[in-house]
């Protein structure tokens, strides 16, 4: 999750550097986008009006095509893919894994975000370049809509769309763990140290594997039970 966030953070700055290059070029819509980019670091929702409206200042520059050999590299790793070889082989794969994200979105439009489970939603959003830990599975379905329509709805190019999930990486805060006050059950919550502590990193997925290993335990348990008592 650290390497992921590093990968985020100079994607950012990959983009509010490009908007400085140009802002002879965009004009106002320059001064625009730093001031949007400022209010999504703060904790401002974007509407998908404003992702669609700014995504196309930079649909020409930030194609695959267009992408420096750092930004590549980058957009590699943030989708969990080798991060070398020659530009144009870096190029190829994401391409590819692009090409696959867009029919897994067509499926998943069919059958509706709804129908996933949370672990489906997790490798979705991993897969995306998305967080998929310390979310809750409501945070996780939004969060996969939003692609969703902007991919399919809107045809944001992938790529600009990979770009635009990196400024949501740092700034999405899990809803906070409601303890009860009657006291009959005692959840451990561990303090928070600082924004990029262990909190933000902690999967709120229900636990879905060794549940087998579990049944079988108590299973053993009562039969060893049964056991002592005929003994007795």
């Amino acid at each position: 999750m650290a390497a992921k966030l590093e990968v985020a953070k100079f994607l950012q700055e990959t983009i509010t550097e490009m908007t400085r290059r140009n802002r002879a070029k965009l004009g106002e819509d320059s001064k625009q986008f730093s001031s949007y980019i400022k209010q999504v670091q703060t904790g401002h929702k974007p509407s998908t009006k404003e992702i669609v409206r700014f995504s196309k200042l930079f649909e020409d520059q930030l194609t695959l095509g267009h992408l420096d050999r750092p930004q590549l590299v980058a957009l590699c790793k943030l989708l969990e893919l080798q991060s070398f070889g020659t530009n144009n082989l870096l190029r190829f794969q994401l391409l590819r894994r692009l090409k696959s994200i867009k029919a897994d979105d067509e499926i998943i439009a069919k059958e509706g975000v709804d129908a996933l489970s949370v672990s489906e939603l997790q490798a979705a959003c991993r897969a995306r370049g998305m967080r998929s830990l310390g979310l809750t599975e409501e945070q996780l379905r939004q969060q996969l809509s939003e692609w969703q329509d902007l991919h399919l709805k809107e045809n944001v190019p992938p790529s600009l769309l990979l770009l635009s999930r990196t400024f949501y990486m740092i700034d999405v805060k899990p809803k906070s763990i409601e303890i009860p006050l009657s006291g009959e059950t005692d959840i451990p919550v561990e303090s928070p140290t600082s924004p990029e502590s262990k909190e933000n990193m902690v999967d709120l997925a229900p636990p879905l594997k060794d549940t087998k290993t579990l049944q079988a335990k108590s299973q053993k348990s009562t039969q060893n039970s049964k056991a002592s008592s005929k003994g007795a």
